[in-house]
Parts: C-alpha cells; sequence; structure tokens
C-alpha cells in the first residue's frame, strides 16, 4: 500500500505555505547541530524533564535528532501482524498532517524468531540506508516459538533461545541507531489466551529490558487493554472516548478503532519529541 501523503494543491496560498515548510527544514540541520554543540541538559529517553522542553538523551540530544533536509518526517513501521495493525492506525492518526509522513514496513506471518520466514535482521541492515527520522516497531506475536539454530533448536524460554533472542532484537536496533533514527518500540498486548498473556510477559520484558539498555523508548500498552484485574477485555474505549469492540474474535489483533487507540500512545510520545525539538531549533535561531 502506498504511503500516506500530504495531497499537494495549485492553491497559490498552499503552494506558498509548502515553500515556508520547506525553508524551515533546510535550516533545521544547522541549527540542530547548534543545539547539539551547546550541550544540552540530558535526561533518561522514558522521562521526560517537565521543566525543560528541550530534554534530552543521555548522549546529551534530543530524542529525535535527524531532521529532515526537507518535508516531512519519514516514520517507518516495522513488525509482524500486530506491527501491521499499528500501521494502520498510525496512518489513521497522522492522516492529513504536513509534519510526518507514514510508510508501512511491516511483514504479516513474520517475527524475530523464525528468520527462515523473512529475515529480520538482514532487512534492517538494507533498509537503515534509506533516510528516515523515526522508527516505530512492534514485534512479538510469533515469537513463541523455537528458534532454530546450526544443529539445534532453542525451545521458547530456555537459555539459549534467551541468548539467541536478545541478540536478534540487538541486531535489530543497531543498524537504525548508527543511523541516528529515533525509535519506538510498543510492548505486546494481554490477549485472550492466559497461556499466551504469561509467555507474552516473558517477552515484553525481555523487550523492556533491551530498550532501557539501548536507550530507546518501550510503549507499554498492557494495561490500557486490559481489565482492572488485569485481564482480557474485548471492549473498551476508543480514542474519543466512545465504548466500541477493541479486539478481534481471535483475541489476540486489534479491530479499526483498537489500532488506532494503540497507535495513538506512540503518537502522542512521537509528537511531544518532535515539539521538543522544534523549541530547541527555535531557542538555537533565536540565539543566533
Amino acid at each position: 500500500m502506498r504511503p500516506v501523503t500530504v495531497a499537494s494543491s495549485a492553491c497559490p496560498q498552499e503552494n506558498r505555505q509548502k515553500r515556508a515548510f520547506s525553508r524551515v527544514f533546510r535550516g533545521a540541520a544547522v541549527a540542530l547541530a547548534a543545539v547539539i554543540a551547546g550541550g544540552i541538559v540530558t535526561a533518561s529517553p522514558l522521562r521526560a524533564q517537565a521543566d525543560d522542553p528541550c530534554a534530552a538523551q543521555a548522549d546529551g540530544e534530543p530524542y529525535i535528532h535527524s531532521v529532515p533536509a526537507s518535508g516531512p518526517y519519514k516514520l517507518y513501521v516495522f513488525g509482524d501482524s500486530l506491527g501491521d495493525g499499528a500501521w494502520a492506525g498510525l496512518t489513521r492518526r497522522f492522516k492529513g498532517d504536513e509534519m510526518v509522513q507514514v510508510f508501512r514496513k511491516t511483514k504479516v506471518n513474520s517475527g524475530i524468531v523464525r528468520a527462515d520466514r523473512y529475515d529480520w535482521n538482514r532487512a534492517m541492515v538494507q533498509i537503515s540506508h534509506q533516510q528516515f527520522q523515526i522508527a516505530v516497531m512492534m514485534f512479538g506475536a510469533n515469537d513463541l516459538q523455537s528458534i532454530r539454530a546450526p544443529g539445534k533448536r532453542h525451545h521458547f524460554n530456555t537459555p539459549g533461545w534467551h541468548e539467541h533472542f536478545n541478540d536478534r532484537i540487538d541486531r535489530i536496533l543497531e543498524p537504525l541507531k548508527r543511523n541516528k533514527v529515533a525509535i519506538y518500540w510498543i510492548g505486546l498486548p494481554v490477549v485472550r489466551r492466559p497461556d499466551y498473556s504469561r509467555d507474552y510477559k516473558i517477552v515484553n520484558e525481555i523487550f523492556r529490558q533491551k530498550m532501557e539498555e539501548h536507550g530507546v523508548k518501550f510503549i507499554d500498552v498492557w494495561g490500557s487493554f486490559a481489565s482492572p484485574a488485569g485481564g482480557f477485555i474485548m471492549h473498551g474505549t476508543d480514542v474519543r472516548g466512545q465504548m466500541k469492540v477493541l479486539r478481534h474474535q481471535d483475541g489476540v489483533h486489534f479491530t479499526i478503532p483498537g489500532n488506532e487507540k494503540l497507535a495513538s500512545f506512540v503518537e502522542m510520545e512521537i509528537r511531544k519529541d518532535i515539539a521538543a525539538l522544534t523549541t530547541c531549533l527555535k531557542k538555537a535561531e533565536n540565539a543566533d
């Protein structure tokens, strides 16, 4: 499917706005360098500083610090079938938004475990050379399986499985980090089958620990789709506060309202980080 784009117009006023928009981004890289050189006070990527809109990572840079030379931020969505739903939700959340353009890079029936179906480690090296600034990732739906290694299978939650699974997560993240892509990793949701939910919690804890290790934002959505007791629910409020069916009958995937709600949590973080960077860029421009 095509990425979400903002339709161009021959209207003179809209063309003037488009040219102004491009000028802002052409100067953004220079301004960003001035911000970084100024030594921004850093903060954990999981905790924004309320008194400083330029809150940054431990490496001294804003969380989003790769700025497009012109045009909107490019947001790539990676993942399995749940990630595909997150992509669908993000296209709705950013529809008509001139600041962010959403692209689909998901593969249904894929995962971190089954590299024979689709090798995300190899694919990420190739895709990371493309020019994009933001990556949203959601994996795990198909990752409760054994990992096939030469001469051996490592069953789920065994030491060998953990070793290979952690290594593959590292190799997914590292090419993006080298290219200064801001990464947002969405955790798995509660599901209908109690045994799956139990195992998804194990996978989520691995994701959480690896994101902390890499300085990547982990978006925990478990409680947002669970009952007060922590169990699976089919219905809940959507992004407009209306009661809707949020989950499909398979007890794993989301409906359209569910995917939009799922996407809204990462959208909130992305908008906050873009706003913080914009504030920093304006401060740098005014300082000049």
